[in-house]
């Protein structure tokens, strides 16, 4: 079992998802999660389980569909 992050270690792993997000790198986006991560979008009532397997599936539907992604201020 991993140690817990701390909040540096926790803001660090944010800020590299959603910069892989933006840049639309699935690869990079995926290795933010556990094998068995589960995400869930809750204001659209659905979930996505297993990084290998729905997750990945969901961020290259999200790639395909948007020409541009962006998580900014």
């Amino acid at each position: 079992m991993s140690q817990p992050l701390d909040a540096d270690q926790m803001q660090a792993l944010v800020e590299r998802y959603f910069a892989a997000v933006d840049q639309k790198e699935v690869q990079a986006t995926l290795s933010c999660f556990t094998a068995d991560a589960h995400f869930c979008i809750a204001n659209h009532g659905v979930s996505y389980r297993g990084c290998d397997q729905e997750l990945r599936g969901m961020y290259e539907r999200l790639n395909a569909r948007y020409a541009r992604v962006w998580h900014g201020g």
